[in-house]
């Protein structure tokens, strides 16, 4: 008994056989990237821990929020330089470049408080049914 194969056959058993990587970019990062980790505190300008302050580096899209010691810490983190900020409602927010390079890299951010009010509003409601009582809400 005689076997034939089909053009479409003997194509896929070529194309099996080539290396799958032969001219295509690799797409597996590279294992000489360095990584290394960024760490630091936010606090305020007396030196007061601030917690739950949120530490973004822009590049990466990565976030963490400051503990009660006012410390944080970012792991695995390539070299290179990136825009680090902080952040803390009632508080000006911070951004520095930090270069990362091997080993671990310190950034501290000592942010200043805002010192502006809100202008105090009113609301007004009339109710309605058979009372007809009219209520204010001072918000300050």
């Amino acid at each position: 008994m005689s076997s034939v194969l089909s053009p479409v056959v003997v194509y896929g058993i070529v194309m099996l056989s080539l290396p799958t990587s032969a001219g295509a970019p690799s797409r597996t990062p590279s294992r000489d990237v360095q990584v290394s980790a960024l760490f630091g505190t936010v606090s305020d300008t007396n030196g007061i821990a601030l917690p739950d302050a949120v530490i973004y580096v822009q590049e990466l899209r990565k976030e963490t929020r400051s503990r009660a010691s006012g410390a944080f810490r970012f792991e695995r983190i390539p070299t290179g330089t990136y825009l680090v900020s902080a952040r803390l409602i009632g508080y000006v927010s911070r951004a520095r470049l930090v270069s990362v390079g091997p080993g671990d890299t310190p950034v501290d951010f000592r942010l200043s408080r805002i010192h502006a009010s809100l202008p105090t509003i009113v609301a007004t409601a009339a109710r309605g049914g058979l009372s007809g009582n009219t209520v204010q809400l001072w918000v300050f």
